[in-house]
């Protein structure tokens, strides 16, 4: 404007000077003047105008994130906004006339290279990736639009370059494409069959449109073959559930549908399967998810599983053995019914999950934690052992114990065998050996009897015998195996029953006996003959402690000890007759032999006499006196005889005269 003004001003100097002043000459100078002044005031109010609209579009680019930079052909930058700035890490006046040769890799800078010579007036702009590293070494990657500027003749003069960072979206359309192939690879390769269909507004079912590789092998078909079905084609009957679940994928309301299913393949043959069902939209339409699952192996593993708990279950109730299902404390979780029959503890209470182990064992021997003794015999051994118990009556009772792990659980399985009853049979054996010994040895009755009570002390435990013996008309009480139980014997002797009813038929006999009026469970009573030669001599009485059995080779064993004992009675009674025999026979030898010296004597004096007096009957009376001699001396050999057969009775019976026994 300043410009305008003094040019304006000289022109009309220079006119007025050298025209002078001519009034049509100076009125055209002063026109002319203010034409020059109007045209600087123009140009200047455009150029500010220019300048204000360059720093605005400058101001944009320089608050755009995007990188923008001027190139010249020669390939030096002419301007660059405050992002690309930022990105390379240097300002304006440092980058400005530096080549980018400078700052893009060989391979990104012949890139573009080529890009700028393919660019023509024809094709002034295009679009191309290029990687840059930037200030923090990253290497990142740039969509850039170019633009380019043509002089005259196509020649080149600047590229306008905006490069927008793509680096997130490139990853993310990579990791796109890599869960995209992911998918497939899962969709294609998946174990069960995975098929897509479409739904209808009238709920009917549009042909799968994609099917994996499983499920055409599962059913058989081929694809082309697949892909005119529906779902419907592939089952044998539809499930009665489906219709209401349509509905509600109709309602917008359906959850995911699952139920087990009979398909048929492609050859007829049926199986079993487990079909998942999840309708969505799909660009606008509903489409049905389905993944189908052959459940066949399961289906035969459940059978197999159902057989083989049936036949544990069978075995476990069955075995025989009480078993038992515990934790590692002990803690009862499983009981078969043998423990109830064999111990009496109600199954309920067993398994209420409160009574442990050590609950039914004696307390001197408690395990405590049952798992840690599983673990001292190492993985796969047992515990094996005898431990004593204590059942619902609190009797102990022998068993013999194994203890192991049930494998891949936490849990112990028990076998417990009941080995009262042989340890009660073994104790009975060791007791009738001592008392056979006895019979044989022991000479007095009574000590018998109370050798016989003594040694069955040791079975004390498991019941208490009683002898009695048929002295007159009824049994008489001889002696008891525990005295305490004396005071209820007598009073079963006096109520005439079963020991009294086994005297008379000399079969054995059973009964019942209570201790004390109101006792809940009587006694059992077992009554044993004494016999002897079809002699009945007593009574054996056998009383069962409380939950005690009897078995029957201890009952026959019983019986063969009550006839021994009998015998051995008897037999003492006998050896009594044969002392009183011998006694006897003495006693007779003894008189005879004195009778025989008092006929002798008055005999020979008889004789005498007749001999003195010259009788006529001498002869005969001689004659009757040696008569009489002759019977004497028969007495006499007769005496003999009854010594011998004393002698050979003391040498061949043990038995000697005097003897006590």
């Amino acid at each position: 404007m300043a410009l305008s003004v003094l040019i304006g001003s000289v022109y009309l100097v220079l006119v007025t000077t050298i025209m002078g002043p001519v009034p049509d000459v100076v009125i055209n100078a002063y026109g002319r003047s203010v034409v020059i002044v109007a045209v600087g005031v123009i140009v200047s109010i455009l150029s500010l105008r220019l300048s204000s609209e360059k720093e605005k579009y400058l101001g944009l680019l320089d608050d755009q994130n995007d990188l923008v930079a001027m190139i010249e052909s020669d390939g030096t930058y002419s301007f660059v906004n405050a992002a690309y700035c930022r990105f390379f890490g240097a300002s304006a006046d440092e980058i400005i006339g530096m080549s980018y040769h400078e700052q893009y890799p060989p391979e990104e800078s012949a890139l573009l290279d080529t890009f700028f010579r393919s660019l023509s007036p024809s094709h002034p702009s295009g679009v191309m990736e290029l990687r840059a590293r930037g200030a923090d070494g990253i290497m990142r990657m740039f969509q850039w639009n170019v633009s380019g500027h043509f002089g005259e003749k196509g020649k080149s003069g600047s590229y306008l370059c905006s490069g927008r960072d793509i680096t997130s979206l490139r990853e993310m359309e990579k990791a796109l494409r890599s869960s995209e192939e992911k998918f497939r690879a899962l969709f294609s390769h998946a174990r069960d069959g995975i098929l897509v269909n479409g739904l209808n507004d009238d709920l009917t079912f549009d042909p799968f449109f994609e099917i994996n590789r499983y499920t055409l092998d599962l059913f058989g078909y081929e694809r082309e073959e697949m892909a005119v079905m529906t779902p419907l084609d592939l089952v044998v009957s539809a499930p009665q559930a489906m219709p209401h679940w349509l509905e509600t994928v109709r309602e917008g309301t359906a959850r995911t549908f699952r139920e087990e299913v009979q398909c048929r393949r492609r050859d007829g043959s049926v199986f079993p399967a487990d079909v998942t069902a999840v309708a969505f939209d799909l660009h606008g339409s509903t489409v049905i998810l389905s993944i189908l699952r052959d459940i066949s192996l399961r289906k035969e593993a459940q059978k197999k599983i159902i057989r083989s708990e049936e036949l544990y279950r069978t075995l476990f109730e069955n075995t025989g053995t009480a078993m038992l299902v515990v934790d590692d404390d002990g803690t009862i979780r499983n009981a078969n019914n043998e423990v109830e029959t064999t111990f009496g503890y109600p199954k309920a209470a067993l398994l209420s999950g409160e009574m442990r182990f050590d609950d039914i064992t004696v307390p001197e021997e408690r395990f405590g934690d049952l798992g840690a003794v599983a673990a001292k015999e190492g993985p796969d051994a047992r515990f094996r052992g005898n431990i004593r118990l204590i059942d619902a009556t609190g009797m102990y009772r022998d068993t013999f114990c194994t203890i192991a792990r049930i494998p891949g659980t936490q849990q112990l399985i028990l076998s417990i065998a009941d080995q009262t009853g042989t340890r009660q049979s073994s104790l009975l054996l060791a007791t009738v050996n001592e008392i056979n010994q006895a019979v044989v040895y022991e000479r007095d009755t009574g000590f018998l009897i109370q050798r016989v009570c003594s040694e069955f002390t040791a079975l004390d435990e498991y019941y208490v015998i009683a002898i009695s013996i048929i002295e007159g008309s009824g049994l008489v009480y001889r002696k008891i195996s525990v005295e305490a139980y004396e005071p209820m014997h007598r009073a079963y002797l006096r109520s005439a029953g079963g020991a009294d009813r086994a005297t008379r038929s000399g079969l054995v006999e059973y009964d019942e006996w209570q201790e004390t009026e109101g006792d809940e469970r009587p006694i059992q009573v077992i009554n044993f003959p004494m016999t002897a030669d079809e002699e009945i001599i007593g009574a054996i009485t056998v009383y069962l402690r409380p939950s005690v059995s009897i078995t029957d080779p201890e009952i026959d064993t019983l019986g063969a000890l009550a006839n021994d004992i009998g015998f051995a009675i008897r037999s003492r009674r006998l050896e009594a007759e044969k002392l009183e025999a011998l006694a006897q026979i003495e006693k007779n030898i003894e008189q005879l032999s004195i009778i025989n010296d008092h006929i002798r004597n008055p005999l020979q004096v008889i004789v005498g006499y007749a001999v003195l007096d010259d009788w006529e009957h001498t002869e005969k009376v001689v004659d009757q006196a040696e008569e009489i001699d002759r019977i004497i001396n028969r007495l006499d050999q007769g005496c003999l005889e009854s010594s011998k057969i004393r002698e050979y009775l003391i040498r061949h019976s043990g038995i000697h005269p005097g003897d006590d026994t």
